[in-house]
């Protein structure tokens, strides 16, 4: 496929759009006017009416994550159009995928709660069920690069979860679920204010043996968040937080084990802990009605233990300290009486230590390896946006940034510069389309740059350039529909090569893509979603040119239909399609692929009328035909075997949700 042909299926793309908008927007006058709900999102770093974004943004609401009755938030985040997981261990390590990247691909999405990013500095990926549900307020997804903004890894996507502020003189929260697995949760939440300020504090605790044997997970949470009024201008926010997680990891089974009985474990020993502590300190000073002061001043702390007896008697301590300091400016002005302008500037300044020790004995009493390592990332950035009459709008950015990597003998210096540019028009008050086009770019994680004590300064940072275009359109509460389509040509992406034992920068690769969801309503008893997302990776160059990258669905495809009945109750099925990948590590393309698989769920809600507060019963069932499919497969061209990862089987969950 030649770059004729994709600048064609752009153009088509947004040909059609452009015609079929001012049609669709014309059917709404004829039965009514568009409804006036507009959405505010942060996607720009500033609040933003989605409909006024150069992007695609997925906004989920705190009353969706509580009716969708999750205990993790990668259940809730998967059913985003565009985003996947696949595990090869348990719920709480799952690695996500945007944008059709395969091996580390957590490394292509920045996640962060209120601003401060959870990604780590190592190839350790987030651990979700650090993150409680009961504190969201919303998530902000935004599809595709935001490297301007968000600095090194925006490449697929970006997501922003935002806690709850207390504003309520007084609230409460209480629920309970219980699954299968002998899993239970329980989380509170309370919070009061006044004139002068806020309190809010929430926690919760889970516990589950697991769909397969010696995969148990066990996790508690507690977060403190206090907000200060002392000037009418001035907000000050204090964020004080602490995650205990314990997880087991069964191992990869061969390919027979899994067909036969994939619940079971071929690594009965392996575990981890984690110890999470953070504090945040954000301060917004709102200096004049046309000029914002905000800064995030942010330290986090973890202790890392993962015990790796299949390994050859592998444990570890891992310490990490990170800080980092973000000030922000943003203005509004205008320009020539007529062209509003909101201009963003900003520092992102962190520095991350990493303090391993490897043992050989869970006594840990005699340490075989040490290493320290350093990442110093200092970065500037200015957005502008300007809007041209009442429906066009320009947007433009730049960034330059630059990350130390070091030891006490080595270091590596990366520079990573973005630029973005994009125009958008809005044919009504919650339409628009939009094209643009952004330099993405990610830094070398801490091992990624150090292989097994060799610190490999060639290694690159990886570059991209994603050209993209979409929409959406509303019509009233009966019809939305959002899509994208979009060109990513990447270069240097960093992989693990098993035949060399260390990591290496890949020859360019391609993706072709494109997303769409839509929803209708056309009962008020009656709610249909539709989604699907297409995306073709491939090497453009080198000794695997025109194969497909490994671990990639290119079609993933969901439906569901919701029924409001008769009190109060709804209930809702839904299924999901991931179409066939080839294995972690076949670059060349040469081994069975994974099948594709079906799930279905179902689920049962009621919320009945109380003389105070709000109640809420769910009861679901996930995976309800028992598909036995596989999350994740990995090749190992050393050895010559594949390890199969299952998926989770049928399961339930009943949940009861109070609040107040």
């Amino acid at each position: 496929m030649n770059h004729r042909f994709i600048s064609i299926v752009i153009l088509v793309f947004t040909l059609i759009l452009f015609g079929l908008i001012p049609i669709w927007a014309g059917e709404e006058a004829e039965n009514g006017e568009a409804s006036k709900i507009s959405v505010v999102v942060t996607a720009n770093r500033v609040p933003t009416k989605e409909s006024e974004t150069t992007a695609e943004v997925t906004v989920i609401t705190a009353d969706e994550v509580q009716e969708s009755g999750v205990t993790s938030i990668v259940d809730l985040l998967e059913r985003v159009p565009g985003v996947q997981f696949r595990s090869d261990s348990t719920t709480a390590k799952s690695q996500i995928s945007m944008g059709g990247f395969g091996e580390s691909s957590f490394g292509r999405v920045v996640v962060m709660v209120d601003g401060k990013r959870l990604n780590n500095p190592d190839m350790s990926s987030i651990n979700w069920q650090s993150i409680s549900l009961e504190s969201i307020e919303r998530i902000e997804v935004l599809h595709g690069g935001g490297s301007v903004l968000y600095g090194s890894g925006a490449i697929g996507g970006v997501i922003n979860i935002i806690t709850k502020k207390q504003s309520a003189p007084l609230s409460l929260s209480i629920s309970s679920t219980l699954e299968s697995y002998q899993s239970f949760m329980e989380a509170l939440s309370a919070g009061v204010a006044k004139g002068s300020g806020s309190l809010c504090v929430s926690g919760d605790y889970y516990s589950s043996d697991g769909y397969r044997d010696s995969s148990e997970q066990q996790a508690a949470h507690g977060k403190i968040t206090g907000s200060l009024y002392p000037t009418s201008n001035l907000v000050l926010d204090l964020g004080l937080g602490y995650s205990y997680n314990y997880y087991q990891m069964p191992g990869g089974l061969t390919k027979d084990q899994f067909e036969e009985d994939p619940t079971e474990a071929v690594n009965q020993a392996d575990e981890s802990t984690e110890h999470i502590l953070s504090a945040d300190l954000h301060g917004e000073y709102q200096a004049t009605d046309k000029l914002l002061f905000d800064s995030l001043l942010a330290y986090e702390y973890k202790n890392f233990s993962p015990d790796m007896p299949s390994w050859g008697s592998c444990y570890y301590d891992n310490i990490y300290h990170s800080l980092s300091f973000q000030p922000q400016a943003s203005f509004e002005t205008t320009a020539g009486e007529h062209y509003p302008i909101t201009m963003v500037s900003g520092i992102d300044t962190k520095y991350s230590y990493l303090d391993s020790s490897t043992y050989d004995s869970a006594e840990r009493n005699n340490a075989t390896a040490e290493t320290e390592v350093s990442l110093l990332s200092l970065g500037g950035y200015t957005n502008m946006e300007v809007k041209i009459g009442d429906s066009i709008g320009a947007s433009g950015g730049f960034r330059f940034d630059g990350a130390d990597i070091f030891t006490d003998d080595d270091n590596a210096w990366h520079i990573g510069p973005a630029w973005s540019i994009g125009l958008r028009w809005n044919p009504d008050e919650n339409s628009k389309l939009y094209l643009r086009h952004e330099r993405v770019f990610r830094y070398p994680f801490t091992d990624e740059q150090i292989t097994y004590g060799t610190f490999l300064p060639d290694l690159e940072a990886e570059k991209g350039y994603l050209f993209e275009t979409g929409g959406s359109l509303k019509i009233s509460s009966l019809l939305e529909i959002k899509g994208r389509a979009y060109l990513n040509l990447m270069k240097d992406e960093i992989v693990y090569n098993t035949a060399t034992s260390q990591n290496e920068n890949m020859d360019e690769t391609r993706r072709i893509g494109g997303e769409t969801e839509l929803t209708l309503k056309p009962k008020p008893w009656l709610t249909m979603t539709g989604s699907y997302a297409y995306v073709l990776p491939t090497f453009i160059h080198g000794d695997n040119e025109d194969k497909e990258i490994p671990l990639v669905s290119k079609h993933v495809a969901g439906a569901s239909l919701l029924f409001a009945l008769p009190y109060r109750f709804e209930t809702e099925l839904g299924t999901s399609y991931h179409g066939s990948s080839y294995q972690g590590g076949d670059n060349a393309n040469t081994q069975e692929k994974v099948d594709g698989y079906v799930i279905v769920d179902a689920s049962l809600r009621w919320k009945p009328t109380t003389r105070m507060g709000n109640l809420t019963i769910i009861f679901s069932v996930d995976n309800l035909l028992d598909e036995n499919y596989a999350s994740y497969v990995y090749y190992n061209s050393w050895s010559d075997t594949s390890s199969y990862y299952p998926g989770q089987g049928r399961s339930w969950t009943l949940s009861g949700r109070y609040s107040l």
